[in-house]
């Protein structure tokens, strides 16, 4: 499966999160943290803004495909940042170690200059990642989250 950039590059220029969550709960290593309401809405980002783009599954098999998208984006004046273990190989189907591509995951929503996040593919591995993320910075840097297959998980 892979991602057809320009729908999302779309849908992404004018996106506004509708939706809200009345409840969120907080779990970390299979205990209840916390939970509150509220509403998360990530801002609206224009075409001046930074897409990160992430792996938290398989990498992208075709990296030309890949770097296509990332051509189409740039040419719509985002800029793009790819993750730092996007492109690596671990275990001959993952995109780096668990560890690597929960890190990933974390720097794209600590990255204040990151408006977007885009999941370059889906795929097995991705709820590996669920125990090792932070949700409470997460849920503090609320963004577009784009993904599809397992990546679902993330969202």
């Amino acid at each position: 499966i892979l991602i057809n950039f320009t729908k999302i590059a779309k849908c992404i220029s004018t996106f506004r999160a509708p939706h809200a969550w009345d409840k969120r709960i907080i779990v970390k290593k299979n205990r209840l943290i916390s939970t509150y309401n509220s509403a998360m809405y990530p801002t609206q980002i224009y075409s001046c803004d930074t897409i990160g783009i992430l792996s938290p599954a398989s990498p992208q098999r075709d990296e030309k495909r890949l770097y296509a998208g990332i051509q189409y984006l740039e040419n719509q004046g985002f800029s793009v940042q790819l993750g730092e273990y996007a492109l690596a190989r671990y275990a001959g189907y993952l995109a780096g170690t668990d560890a690597e591509r929960a890190s990933d995951i974390m720097t794209m929503f600590t990255n204040p200059d990151i408006k977007a996040i885009v999941c370059a593919r889906g795929g097995y591995g991705t709820p590996r990642l669920l125990s090792l993320l932070d949700y409470e910075v997460i849920a503090a840097n609320p963004k577009i989250f784009v993904g599809f297959s397992d990546t679902t998980a993330l969202q």
